[in-house]
């Protein structure tokens, strides 16, 4: 029945729409909820404790990781992962969208609490990380100034060639760089309303029409913190999309299930230290 279910549906996995967890964050007074499909994919480890206090000077510095040019505490990660209905070759992988919730600092001369001046920050964040100044000998640890080394390759090849007579690449320089950096400029981010509640909102994907990429979605907590929950799809070029569409109506049934609210330090069913 299954592998029928599988061919009619053109995939199998996927989110199991019929298992739901709501997960539950205390971040300092504002509690967040969110309900995730279920999913038989092992990954980051669910944090055993619901309470994040942010606010605590250097309990942010303690706690932080690193991906790219984002600095963040980690709270939650989801994956799930879309298969051929029936096996074909390599791992049979259609896709897969990962959910991914963080507590994020912003610098202090941004106040995050003014969505125009976050909206701003995040784009010039993507854009200063990419784009860093980088000597010969920099390795680019995660990705930093990545643009800047092609940048700096390709002028090289450019000016190499002109010195041996074919001055095409350099004519059209800017055209190859374009054409050649991983990390484009991204679309400005938007200010959207979730609940009532304004969020800001932006994609990271290398080109606008690629299915491949990431969507940001980030509440203000305080002037210097956020709360951010991403999706990040991954989509080869292959197989039909029945399973994309589906992963998009996940998405948006994620943040349909998104609730903030402040927390009532009076109540007994506060959570302390546990997963509910």
């Amino acid at each position: 029945m299954g592998l029928v279910k599988n061919v009619w549906q053109g995939y199998a996995g996927g989110p199991d729409l019929n298992r739901q967890q709501t997960h539950r964050f205390l971040l300092e007074d504002i509690q967040v909820q969110v309900r995730l499909p279920h999913s038989n994919v092992e990954t980051i480890a669910s944090p055993r404790h619901v309470n994040f206090p942010y606010k605590t000077p250097g309990w942010f510095e303690r706690n932080m990781e690193q991906q790219r040019q984002h600095y963040y505490v980690h709270l939650q990660t989801r994956c799930w992962f879309y298969m051929f209905p029936v096996l074909r070759f390599g791992d049979g992988e259609l896709g897969h969208l990962f959910c991914s919730l963080w507590l994020k600092r912003v610098p202090s001369d941004v106040n995050a609490l003014d969505r125009q001046q976050l909206a701003d920050y995040l784009i010039r964040e993507y854009d200063e990380h990419y784009n860093a100044e980088i000597t010969p000998d920099d390795p680019c640890e995660q990705a930093r100034g990545v643009n800047t080394r092609t940048r700096q390759k390709i002028r090289a090849e450019a000016e190499l060639a002109a010195s041996r007579g074919s001055t095409s690449r350099l004519d059209n320089l800017e055209k190859h760089i374009a054409l050649s950096i991983n990390y484009p400029p991204l679309e400005p981010a938007k200010i959207i309303t979730i609940h009532g509640m304004e969020w800001v909102s932006y994609v990271d994907k290398p080109f606008p029409a690629s299915l491949r990429g990431v969507d940001y979605y980030c509440l203000p907590l305080s002037e210097q913190f956020c709360f951010a929950i991403s999706f990040t799809l991954y989509a080869p070029g292959y197989g039909n999309k029945r399973w994309l569409k589906h992963a998009k109506a996940t998405q948006q049934m994620v943040l349909d299930s998104l609730k903030v609210s402040p927390v009532d330090n009076t109540a007994d069913n506060l959570l302390t230290n546990k997963e509910q």
